[in-house]
């Protein structure tokens, strides 16, 4: 398996650390504290998943996943919140913008576990793209340029 680059975003530094921590051994981890800071890391980086927070201040997580969706289509994006019945982030995830809520508080091993199967889907995804791009390629139906 690749080592894919995540995304977390909070603007709590103590939460933000501890996603780091919690995630550094497997992947390449990329951090922001604000939605602003992320969607700049977003355009400058291949993520495969973004964990943020819902609650920040200037741009919510459900507004930086939305924005996310349209840069990076292909990105896991999961949101963490304290709040599961929250309109937003129910409407975001009936509109396709996050893909799965966490529960605050996290335990360290349930989102590992967590966001592991969020990347194998994400590995099994991007294989599938892969494969079937090679398979126009060979037809004849596209073409690279």
């Amino acid at each position: 398996m690749d080592t894919y680059s995540i995304l977390v975003v909070d603007d709590e530094v103590s939460n933000l650390n501890a996603l780091v921590r919690a995630f550094r051994r497997e992947y390449n981890v990329l951090s922001a504290a604000n939605g602003e800071d992320a969607l700049a890391m977003i355009g400058q980086n291949d993520i495969a998943l973004i964990l943020t927070d819902h609650r920040m201040p200037g741009m919510t997580g459900v507004e930086l996943l939305e924005k996310a969706s349209q840069e990076h289509p292909d990105a896991i994006r999961i949101i963490l919140t304290a709040y599961a019945d929250d309109k937003p982030v129910i409407d975001a995830v009936n509109a396709g913008y996050v893909y799965s809520c966490i529960a605050k508080p996290w335990e360290p091993e349930e989102i590992k576990v967590i966001i592991k199967e969020w990347i194998e889907a994400y590995e099994v995804s991007r294989s599938s793209r892969e494969l079937y791009t090679q398979t126009l390629l060979k037809s004849g139906i596209i073409t690279r340029e």
